[in-house]
């Protein structure tokens, strides 16, 4: 597993991926980094652990490649490596704010894609001007806030959710959105959650530029949809497959074994198979016909 070469690996995996997506028009795919807490050369040197990002279909709940990078604060070249390797036509790339940069923008748009990027501190002179364009908005037009608006409320998890996403068109109000390819409007999400256990209550905002045209009910589904490659890939990796727990670090073996991990998720994704990931993967261990379902499917 050492000696193989990672990047062919890939290769082998991404042509694979591209065969089973089903390429449905405005297919969400997010795009994050990750850290093998305990994939590093020696106890002096933590910072040598494997750094990937992944892009995750999250409709249809399959990793769609995995990029090395650097170190997480150079994640933006694995990102712009990724945007150029895979089928991006019709679908939307959503990010985090460390991807939130003109240069990505540009790759997204020339691929054919839409981009909801989250908008923080590190662009700070557009987030400043962002959050005075609502406040402006909300002050001198307040039905253009109430068109524009969509709330949704959830309950899961012991928790009540309500998020009120409004989406505004950008104008020539703005003065620093020139090296955004295509900014077409400016997302505000407001997401206020009630403990039903502590019966405490908090509220916060975030905010995300992005190519698309008004449609707060999208922008909503598209910022929430994000964090499924947090919920259903990375968490699935970390306490099903034990990822973060692996002490494999010889050579190549440790970005090999991460495709590998990918891999087999997305067989069982794809597979008619009811029950967990973890359900599954016993199954598969215990059962030769069920193993034999899953890989030939």
């Amino acid at each position: 597993m050492s000696i193989l070469d990672p990047d062919t690996l890939n290769q082998c995996f991404i042509s694979w991926v591209n065969q089973i997506r089903d390429h449905q028009d405005l297919q969400i795919i997010a795009i994050h980094g990750k850290t093998l807490k305990h994939s590093y050369q020696s106890s002096t040197d933590k910072l040598s652990a494997l750094h990937s990002v992944s892009a995750y279909a999250t409709e249809q709940g399959i990793s769609l490649i995995q990029k090395k990078s650097d170190a997480k604060k150079n994640e933006v070249k694995a990102v712009l490596d990724i945007i150029d390797e895979l089928q991006i036509k019709k679908t939307v790339i959503t990010a985090d704010a460390m991807s939130c940069l003109g240069k990505v923008t540009d790759k997204i748009i020339k691929k054919g894609a839409d981009y909801v990027l989250q908008l923080k501190a590190n662009q700070a002179l557009l987030l400043r001007e962002t959050k005075a364009y609502f406040h402006k908005v909300r002050r001198d037009n307040p039905e253009l806030i109430e068109k524009n608006r969509y709330t949704e409320t959830t309950s899961e998890h012991g928790r009540v959710e309500t998020r009120q996403c409004t989406q505004l068109l950008v104008t020539d109000w703005f003065d620093h959105t020139d090296n955004w390819n295509k900014l077409t409007s400016v997302i505000e999400i407001q997401r206020t959650r009630y403990n039903k256990t502590t019966h405490k209550q908090t509220t916060e905002t975030v905010y995300y530029l992005s190519s698309l045209k008004i449609d707060p009910k999208l922008a909503n589904k598209t910022v929430r949809e994000h964090w499924r490659i947090e919920n259903s890939l990375h968490y699935v990796l970390d306490v099903t497959f034990k990822e973060d727990d692996s002490r494999i670090r010889l050579k190549n073996a440790t970005e090999n074994m991460a495709i590998l991990r990918r891999l087999a998720l997305n067989l069982i994704k794809i597979s008619d198979k009811k029950g967990s990931v973890k359900s599954i993967l016993k199954q598969c261990a215990w059962n030769d016909e069920v193993r034999d379902l899953i890989i030939i499917f």
